[in-house]
């Protein structure tokens, strides 16, 4: 009789498990899935936003940090966020951007990446303040949270996409024998 109950009860825990795996897992597909909605833009900046959030959060938890670091925090956080645009982007057409020479087109590359430059160096400059706020053991935390962020972009792999870790060629294939 004690077998019985115990497997029924193990048999609910398991289905109230399964279905709010399934229930979360619903939820959060409702959530990512923008394709289709009126405006596609503005839903992933949205749920772009919400994710930075949720980071935001998990790492000012992890750096424990102090009413006294908190306006560097907002400094530092407010700087990682994308400028608001100005002005709209200036958008060719294919058929336009297919007529460019490919001394204007390369012209047009240049000044994206400088643009893309000036935000990461506003974005370090701010690093460089919020770290030195910070304690020994929280800039450890934080070097630990940058490297991670880091092998996380690059979908597993270590700074521009090579290897685990700066130097560590463990995953790559052995170079072929000399002949």
């Amino acid at each position: 009789m004690n077998m019985i109950k115990k497997r029924v009860l193990i048999g609910c825990a398991a289905l109230a498990l399964a279905s709010a795996t399934l229930l979360a897992g619903a939820q959060e597909r409702s959530v990512k899935n923008c394709k289709g909605q009126a405006n596609e833009q503005d839903c992933r900046q949205s749920k772009m936003a919400e994710f930075q959030a949720k980071h935001e959060a998990k790492l000012h938890d992890a750096l424990k940090i102090t009413a006294a670091q908190e306006p560097a925090w907002k400094t530092f956080t407010d700087s990682m966020r994308p400028p608001a645009p100005t002005a709209p982007p200036e958008k060719l057409s294919r058929a336009d951007y297919e007529k460019l020479s490919a001394p204007e087109r390369m012209e047009k590359h240049i000044a994206m990446q400088q643009k893309h430059l000036e935000h990461a160096q506003a974005r370090l400059a701010a690093l460089k303040t919020f770290y030195a706020v910070l304690t020994p053991e929280q800039q450890t935390t934080m070097n630990k949270e940058v490297a991670r962020m880091e092998q996380h972009r690059q979908g597993g792999k270590g700074p521009w996409g090579h290897g685990g870790h700066w130097g560590d060629k463990s995953d790559q294939a052995p170079p072929p024998p000399a002949k």
